[in-house]
């Protein structure tokens, strides 16, 4: 094999490297996407998962009881057209293929809620939410309610700054996500909870 065909063999590899990388972000968005669209179907219909139904039996034993457990919940924020599965944890396998609650935070209505999402890759489930503005409204459905929200403020804090899930001394939900070309922070959005209702 001489230097010619060496050199079209290894143009060819690169090639070929270069538009898997290019198709990788693509694969990884449908995955989610995929993932994302049959978790909602099971959410809409019901069909949770053992862990999740297991706590939704412990909870109608005994339905005077507050809620103490995360279970799947369905976020909706009309105003960039999102509606999504928030699953419990924030672990790279749950944040790959839905939106997770913060373990350290609040259950809905009860403090602040936090909830993170990726903002590109894996679905991108987040990645208009630096597009709200103060007034949008955003719905949070958990446990037979609807919790309502209102943006109150967008802001940005250090990657390595969590004290924006700690409690804020009034009942919040607050969304996380990175920020486009800047490794070192974080995109807030802050909303203040107005009134639940039960789920129609």
């Amino acid at each position: 094999m001489n230097d010619e065909q060496h050199k079209r063999i290894k143009g060819t590899i690169i090639i070929i490297v270069g538009i898997l990388l290019l198709l990788y972000p693509l694969f990884t968005d449908l995955y989610t996407s995929t993932l994302q669209d049959n978790r909602w179907t099971k959410y809409r219909k019901g069909e949770l998962d053992q862990n999740v139904q297991q706590g939704l039996d412990a909870l109608s034993a005994n339905s005077q009881q507050e809620t103490t457990e995360f279970t799947e919940a369905l976020l909706k924020i009309p105003a960039i057209n999102l509606s999504a599965v928030v699953a419990k944890g924030t672990s790279e396998e749950i944040l790959n293929t839905s939106l997770g609650w913060y373990e350290e935070s609040a259950l809905p209505g009860q403090g602040n809620t936090a909830i993170a999402g990726h903002r590109s890759m894996y679905g991108g489930i987040f990645r208009d939410l630096a597009k709200l503005k103060p007034g949008d409204m955003v719905y949070l459905e958990f446990n037979g309610y609807v919790y309502r929200y209102r943006v109150a403020k967008l802001h940005k804090v250090e990657a390595t700054d969590w004290s924006c899930i700690e409690d804020c001394g009034y009942t919040a939900l607050t969304l996380t996500t990175c920020v486009k070309g800047d490794a070192e922070h974080r995109q807030v959005v802050r909303a203040v909870f107005c009134d639940k209702e039960v789920k129609g």
